[in-house]
């Protein structure tokens, strides 16, 4: 099997394993919720070669990857993913937590014609915005067992951007593994976080002297994901954002089949290698 096939099936399998069926019956959205059953958004995703290996060879990842690895990362690469809402939740209330059930379908648009309908159906949870936001956020997950995916396409139309900041703020000041040097800032309809380089040692996980992070995400009226830009050391990484009219590379991108392999992968074989020691 040729290596490009491969990692296709690999990527394939990635979501599978990542993303589970949740079925959700019609209803009338809360206010909150900008979104409809019948409702469709595409996001291009491009990633950009010669910025993504600086990372991967800062990060010290480059070492289980092939000799060869070089030659296939060239220019940018990219992909639509498209997004069909089937059926909003009434608002549902788990210990004064207001939340809804977004039931979708994701589709995959390849370079020219090629679209794979329905590859698979997600839930998304979307939490109404409260004081303590992280906190009922996490305790709605945790305590009332509810999952979801593909978090963070669909936010509540009430996001409070400062206060959100304000509590992820405090939050990182609590975990010493988080870099003092990470600042998190609010935006009108978004929010930006910078780190401004230099050694980063996560968990033993991902370890390398970095340049600098940047983040950008942003969102539109309706709290549906707008934009994300990703940029490290000065040069743009990847982006998020709606497809032009003609918007593909000429092939599904090598490089995001990587990353998730690569991340799936790395995660699996640091904690068996913990396991095993």
């Amino acid at each position: 099997m040729k290596r490009k096939s491969k990692l296709v099936y690999i990527s394939a399998l990635s979501c599978l394993l990542l993303l589970s069926s949740i079925n959700i019956s019609n209803a009338q959205p809360p206010t909150w919720v900008g979104v409809s059953a019948g409702d469709s958004f595409t996001w291009k995703i491009t990633v950009y070669a010669e910025p993504f290996l600086n990372l991967f060879e800062d990060l010290n990842l480059t070492g289980d990857l092939p000799p060869d690895y070089t030659d296939y990362f060239v220019g940018s690469e990219s992909i639509n993913l498209k997004v069909n809402v089937k059926s909003v939740s009434d608002e549902l209330d788990y210990g004064g937590i207001k939340y809804a059930n977004i039931s979708c379908t994701l589709s995959l648009v390849f370079p020219g014609t090629t679209t794979i309908e329905d590859i698979l159906q997600f839930s998304h949870i979307i939490v109404k915005f409260q004081d303590n936001y992280t906190g009922a956020f996490q305790d709605l997950v945790m305590g009332g067992g509810v999952f979801f995916e593909m978090a963070g396409i669909f936010l509540p139309t009430n996001m409070n951007w400062t206060k959100l900041v304000d509590e992820i703020n405090l939050l990182k000041s609590m975990v010493p593994e988080i870099p003092a040097t990470i600042t998190v800032t609010a935006l009108a309809n978004g929010i930006n976080v910078n780190y401004p380089g230099g050694y980063l040692d996560f968990m033993g996980i991902f370890n390398g002297t970095l340049d600098e992070v940047d983040v950008t995400v942003k969102y539109n009226a309706n709290g549906v994901l707008s934009s994300v830009v990703v940029k490290y050391g000065g040069a743009t990484l990847a982006t998020v954002g709606s497809p032009e009219a003609e918007i593909f590379g000429y092939e599904l991108s090598i490089m995001i089949v990587i990353t998730t392999g690569a991340v799936i992968g790395l995660i699996y074989y640091v904690r068996r290698k913990k396991r095993i020691s």
